[in-house]
């Protein structure tokens, strides 16, 4: 699975270590501090991380954007009327 991907809305605490050039226990340390929101659905599984949570805790800590986001916001996208 490619964390990557646009159709996957989840990736686990080493996808994640690998995209952001982390070692996964930084982001393990960061979720038992609860700066980092995540869920794992039994004790032996893996932490699963929503790739927006993951995105939002990257700029907290002064990283930039991770994903592109699939539309673009309204002001960027001009209007009919703007084209004279």
């Amino acid at each position: 699975m490619d964390p990557l991907d646009k159709k996957t809305l989840t990736m686990t605490i080493d996808q994640a270590a690998g995209l952001l050039q982390l070692h996964p226990e930084t982001l393990r340390r960061a979720y038992r501090r609860g700066d980092l929101k995540a869920v794992q659905l039994g004790k032996r599984a893996p932490i699963l991380i929503a790739k927006r949570e993951l995105e939002s805790w990257w700029e907290r800590a002064g990283g930039g954007k991770l994903f592109y986001p699939s539309l673009r916001p309204r002001e960027l996208v001009r209007k009919r009327a703007d084209y004279g």
